[in-house]
Order: C-alpha cells, then sequence, then structure tokens
C-alpha cells in the first residue's frame, strides 16, 4: 500500500540532461549498479558489497540501545546538544586519493561544481582543497557532553563529486545536535561505498578506546548511513549490508532492492538522473519513503539552502533509529507533517510501521 501526492513537475532543461553522465564521475558500473543483496537471518551476512567488521563492535556482542539524556524538539529546530566538531580523525582508516581532483589545490572542481547553480566564490570554496584538509580522513560531528549513560546512532556520510564536507556542514551538524554521531569522510570519490563502511568501522573502534570521546557512547546496533549525489549511490551500495538499520539518499537513485527503510530526497529542479532515479528507486522498495522538494530545490539545495533539507532528514532518522514518534508523525498517518503540503512536496509512502 504507498500514497502519493503528487503536484506537477517540471521539466527538465537541456543543460541538465546534459550533467547527468558527468554526474557519475568517479563511479565505476560497480559503484552505480550494485547487485540485489539478501540477508542470511541466522548470520547475518549478505551476499554482496563490503562487509562492516563485526570484530570491531564491542567485543561482537549487541550493545545497548540508543539513549538520549535530553529531550528532544521538533526536527526544525536545532537540537538540545552542543556540537564537537573533530577534524582529519580516523588514522589507520583513510581514504587513498583516487583522482586527480583529490590531490593539488582541486582547481579542477571548479567548472564541475558551477554547473549546478553555485556563484564564482561559492564554487571556489566547496572545490578548493586548503592544507588543513586532509582528503584522505574524516570530520565527526558529535555531541560535546554527553551523559554517562548516552548512547548515540551513527550515521556515515559521503560527499558528492568534487565536494567537501564543509560544504554540507550545516545539514551534518544538524543531526549532531539531535544527538548523532556523524562520520564524514572527507574524499569527493565515494562512489563504491568503502569510505562510509571504514568510517563506520573508525567510530566502533573508538567505542572500545578509553582516551577516545566517543568510549562508550556510541549505539552500536543503531548505524545509518546517508550521502549525496555521487554519495547517495554510494549509501545505496552500503545499505546492502546486515549492519545498515536505514538510509536516506540525496540527489541520486538507487537500483535494485534493499530491505530497510530507504529515503530518497530531492527536488524538482535537479537534475534528471536523479530526479528521475529517486522516484524510481524509492517505488521499487518494499519499505520506503520518498520526498520531492518543490519550489526552486536543484542538485546542490542541501548546501546553499540547508534549512529546507535537515528537517526531514534528521525526523526520517529519528523515527527509525531512535524509534521516535515526534519522527515517525513526520512521515506516518494521513495527517503526517509531509502528507498535507502538496505545493510543496511531493510524497510516496510505502510499508511504513
Amino acid at each position: 500500500m504507498f500514497r502519493v501526492f503528487s503536484p506537477k513537475l517540471s521539466t527538465a532543461t537541456l543543460g541538465s540532461l546534459l550533467q547527468i553522465a558527468v554526474l557519475a564521475a568517479g563511479c565505476s558500473d560497480a559503484d552505480t549498479k550494485a547487485p540485489e543483496t539478501h540477508r542470511d537471518p541466522v548470520s547475518g551476512a549478505d551476499d554482496g558489497g563490503a562487509s562492516l567488521d563485526a570484530s570491531k563492535t564491542a567485543s561482537g556482542d549487541k550493545g545497548p540501545a540508543p539513549r538520549h539524556a535530553l529531550a528532544l524538539p521538533s526536527p526544525a529546530e536545532r537540537g538540545p546538544y552542543e556540537v564537537a566538531k573533530d577534524e582529519n580523525v580516523g588514522v589507520g582508516y583513510e581514504n587513498p586519493a583516487t583522482n586527480a581532483n583529490d590531490q593539488g589545490d582541486g582547481t579542477g572542481c571548479l567548472s564541475f561544481i558551477s554547473m549546478f547553480g553555485a556563484g564564482e566564490e561559492t564554487s571556489r570554496q566547496y572545490a578548493m582543497i586548503t592544507p588543513d584538509y586532509n582528503i584522505e580522513r574524516y570530520t565527526l560531528y558529535r555531541p560535546a557532553a554527553p551523559k554517562p549513560d548516552d548512547r548515540f546512532p551513527v550515521l556515515s556520510w559521503a560527499n558528492g563529486t568534487c565536494a567537501k564536507v564543509p560544504g554540507y556542514d550545516g545539514l551534518l551538524s544538524h543531526l549532531a545536535s539531535h544527538g548523532f554521531i556523524v562520520i564524514a569522510a572527507n574524499s569527493r570519490y565515494t562512489g563504491s561505498g568503502e569510505a562510509q563502511r571504514k568510517g563506520v568501522d573508525w567510530v566502533l573502534e573508538q567505542n572500545d578506546t578509553q582516551d577516545s570521546p566517543l568510549y562508550r557512547h556510541v549505539a552500536v546496533e543503531s548505524i545509518g548511513l546517508f550521502g549525496h549525489s555521487q554519495g547517495g549511490a554510494s549509501t545505496w551500495i552500503g545499505s546492502s549490508n546486515a549492519r545498515v538499520v536505514t538510509s536516506v539518499v540525496l540527489n541520486a537513485g538507487g537500483m535494485g532492492t534493499r530491505d530497510i527503510p530507504s529515503f530518497f530526497l530531492t527536488g524538482d529542479s535537479d537534475v534528471a538522473f536523479a530526479l528521475n532515479g529517486s522516484r524510481s528507486g524509492a517505488m521499487a522498495q518494499e519499505s520506503s519513503a520518498f520526498v520531492q522538494l518543490h519550489k526552486g530545490s536543484n542538485h546542490i539545495t542541501l548546501m546553499t539552502e540547508p534549512a529546507r533539507v535537515y528537517p526531514s532528514v534528521t525526523a526520517w532518522f529519528r523515527y527509525h533509529l531512535l524509534k521516535d514518534d515526534v519522527g515517525r508523525r513526520w512521515f506516518v498517518g494521513d495527517d503526517c507533517e509531509l502528507c498535507n503540503r502538496a505545493d510543496d512536496w511531493e510524497y510516496i509512502a510505502k510499508g511504513l510501521p
């Protein structure tokens, strides 16, 4: 059973269509066409994709459920946790540069980024690699002062092609303020899913490392993936893994099915690849939701206007990783938060509990 709220879509421009091939830069066929996988109900193993190493999770035992000491506000509001941002973490879990644009100063990415509507200065800000930005490591967003019994879910992020973590700071920081540990690969060629997997492995290791700020604060069984554009494709590949509970695919599609709740989010002014891929990906799932932002939302809206994107993403992760009724009401029920705004959203819901 599914529900659809579908205002008329705008027509993709010729320029957008020409960008389709470029969107996949850095992805091989294996990156963009992940095989359908199935989980073994006993071992939890899957038959495709990288494995999240169970040996790195609290001696292989199930960890405690997520627990927050602080009450959470609306997903649209800043959360109650102060956020610490730790840069260039992940020693031992590096992602070696695989593309010329991950080396040097990043000048080669300027023309690519400008195609999506960013101004010259904004494009330069997103593209250039500064000396203090280690492309092989990670940026960690976390609640800064957790209570002793706090246990936070893990969200592993993947950038879009040519993008850097600071370009998504609004979204990633907002999620951390709601009590999520966000590990973001600095790499901008993430299509294989490997960087997200290793980011999770590093966080789980930190849960057992006494001098780490994450020590015993990780809800090791509550793992979500999310990413943008090429990073959305990476997210879909990684979502085949048995350890992943839910995923959010931003401005990208997904081939095949996954047996976890998966949220596809894009915009009516996005490039055709992402627009059509998001819709078909959502419709193919047994348990999924799809929201299309309508009024002028394009391929980089989550970077230029993050406040339009982070409420629904936050609600989704609260719903599926915290079992939060407030987050659930954004997606479920005839009066759900996203169900009665047809002028702004196209909304498809299937099989949501």
